[in-house]
C-alpha cells in the first residue's frame, strides 16, 4: 500500500474544510483527549502553562490520552464517547474563553487548546486534544524523515571529493544537531502511529513501512558524527503497540540495529494501572449519566478527579456514583494509594491507611438529632470549604437534612451539589423523604 501523494493529502484537507463550512451547527471530529488543567493554581496560572504542564508529563511517560468524538451542535461543545456515542461531558459555546493550536510540541504535532468557564465551580479549565487522524499525521512524519535522509544524502554528495572534510561535512551543510534530535523523535514517532495503524492495515503493509524506516535510520546513523546521540533521545518512549509490531517484523540485522540504541528505543512507556474498587452501600441511579451498583460490587474507575467517580461494571456499563460508597480493594494485605472521603451513612467506619482492615475509627456522622457541634463536625470530615462549613454549621441535623434545594444554592452557591449528594446519600439511610436534589452536572433533578 503506497502513503498517500501530496495532492490526495491536499484533497484531504480541503475536503475537511469544506465540511466544517457546509455544517456549522454539528460538527464532529475524532480527537484525542491529553489532559484537563484546572487553571489558577500556582503552576497553571494560563493556558500556556497548561501546555507546559502537559511537556513535563509527556518527557515522564505520564500522559495517557482518551479517544472521543469532539461535537459542536446546537450551541454546545459536547465529548462522547468513541463507542457508544454516549455524552462524557459538555460545555456551552459562550463559556469557551479562548481557543489555540500548538504544532509539533512535544511527541505531539497538532494539539488544540480549548478554556472554558467550569460551569458549577468559580475559575476555568484548559482542555487540551490531540487533533489529526493518526494517518495523515503519519504521512507527514514520514515525509518529514524523507527531506531529511534527502538533505543528508546531498551533504555528503558535496563533500565526496573530500574524503578528510567528510567528518566535518556531518554537522555542517545546513545539517545540524537539533535536526538530527527532531528527526530522531520523528523517527519513534511513526513507530507508536505504525502501532495504531496496524490493525486496521493489511497485515504485509505495517512491517514494509517498518522495514522503509530502518533503512532510513541506518543511512541517518551512518552520516550522525556523535554515536550515541539517538540512544539519548528518550520523548517519546515507544507504546506498547509499537514494541509489539517491531518485535514481531524486524529482521536479524534491524532488531540488533534496534536493541543498540538502547533503553530509550526499546522501553515503553508505563501502562495506566487499572483502579478497582468494592462497593459499600448499594446506589440506585436516577437518572442516565448514574449507574446502579449493587453492594460489594467490583467496579473499575474511569475517572477520579471529581467526587462523582465515572466507574464500569463487569458488563461493561458506565456511568457515574458518589466517591463515598466505593472502598479500595485489599492486594497482598494493602490497600490502594487514594482513599475515598468519609462515608456520609449512618455509623460509617472510616478507613484506616496502613491497617490489616481489622480496626477503624468512628466518623462523623449526620443525623436528624444532631446539635449544630455535630453537624460541623461532619462538614468538616467531608472536607467541604471553611465558608460553607461556617453557614451551615449552624443549623441542627433535622434542618439540614430537609434544606431545600434553592434554599442551600443560596446559603453556599459554590459547593450546593456536593452538599446535596451528601445529603441524598444521609436522607436514604435515615428514610427521610428525599427532597429534589442536584445531579452531578449541577442541574436540580
Amino acid at each position: 500500500m503506497s502513503r498517500p501523494s501530496s495532492r490526495a493529502i491536499y484533497m484531504h484537507r480541503k475536503e475537511y474544510s469544506h465540511s466544517l463550512t457546509s455544517e456549522p451547527t454539528h460538527l464532529q471530529h475524532r480527537v484525542e483527549h491529553l489532559m484537563t488543567c484546572k487553571l489558577g493554581t500556582q503552576r497553571v496560572r494560563e493556558p500556556k502553562d497548561a501546555m507546559q504542564k502537559l511537556q513535563e508529563m509527556d518527557a515522564q511517560g505520564r500522559v495517557w490520552s482518551q479517544d472521543l468524538i469532539l461535537q459542536v451542535r446546537d450551541g454546545w461543545l459536547q465529548l462522547l464517547d468513541i463507542e457508544t456515542k454516549e455524552e462524557l461531558d459538555s460545555y456551552q459555546l459562550d463559556s469557551i474563553q479562548a481557543m489555540d493550536v500548538a504544532l509539533n510540541t512535544c511527541s505531539y504535532n497538532s494539539i488544540l487548546s480549548v478554556t472554558v468557564q467550569d460551569p458549577s465551580l468559580p475559575g476555568s479549565s484548559t482542555l487540551l486534544f490531540q487533533c489529526q487522524e493518526v494517518g495523515e499525521v503519519l504521512n507527514h512524519v514520514l515525509r518529514d524523515i524523507e527531506v531529511f535522509a534527502g538533505q543528508l544524502k546531498e551533504a555528503e554528495a558535496n563533500g565526496n571529493h573530500k574524503k578528510k572534510l567528510r567528518k566535518k561535512k556531518k554537522y555542517q551543510g545546513g545539517v545540524t544537531q537539533a535536526q538530527y534530535i527532531d528527526c530522531f523523535q520523528k523517527i519513534k514517532y511513526s513507530f507508536n502511529l505504525l502501532g495504531k495503524l496496524a490493525i486496521h492495515l493489511e497485515e504485509t503493509t505495517a512491517p514494509q513501512f517498518v522495514h522503509l524506516i530502518f533503512q532510513t535510520l541506518n543511512l541517518i546513523l551512518s552520516q550522525c558524527a556523535k554515536l550515541d546521540l539517538a540512544s539519548q533521545v528518550i520523548s517519546p518512549l515507544l507504546t506498547p503497540k509499537a514494541i509489539d509490531l517491531l518485535q514481531s517484523c524486524l529482521s536479524p540485522a534491524e532488531s540488533n540495529l534496534w536493541k543498540g540504541l538502547g533503553v530509550a528505543w526499546t522501553t515503553s512507556r508505563p501502562v495506566k494501572p487499572v483502579l478497582k474498587m468494592q462497593v459499600l452501600y448499594e446506589f440506585e441511579a436516577r437518572n442516565s449519566r448514574e449507574l446502579t451498583v449493587t453492594q460489594e460490587e467490583v467496579l473499575e474507575v474511569l475517572d477520579n478527579s471529581k467526587r462523582w467517580w465515572l466507574v464500569k461494571n463487569e458488563t461493561g456499563q458506565r456511568g457515574y456514583i458518589p466517591s463515598n460508597i466505593l472502598a479500595p480493594l485489599q492486594a497482598g494485605g494493602q490497600e490502594h494509594s487514594r482513599v475515598p472521603p468519609s462515608l456520609d451513612y449512618p455509623e460509617a467506619p472510616r478507613p484506616v491507611l496502613g491497617g490489616g482492615g481489622e480496626h477503624s475509627i468512628s466518623a462523623p456522622v449526620l443525623r436528624l438529632s444532631s446539635r449544630p457541634e455535630e453537624v460541623t463536625a461532619w462538614l468538616q470530615a467531608e472536607n467541604f470549604s471553611t465558608i460553607t462549613v461556617k453557614t451551615l454549621g449552624s443549623l441542627m441535623g433535622n434542618q439540614l437534612l430537609h434544606i431545600r434545594p434553592g434554599e442551600l444554592q443560596m446559603l453556599c452557591p459554590q459547593e450546593a451539589p456536593q452538599v446535596l449528594a451528601r445529603l441524598q446519600a444521609v436522607r436514604r439511610m435515615l428514610g427521610v423523604r428525599t427532597l429534589a436534589f442536584l445531579t452531578p452536572s449541577g442541574n436540580v433533578g
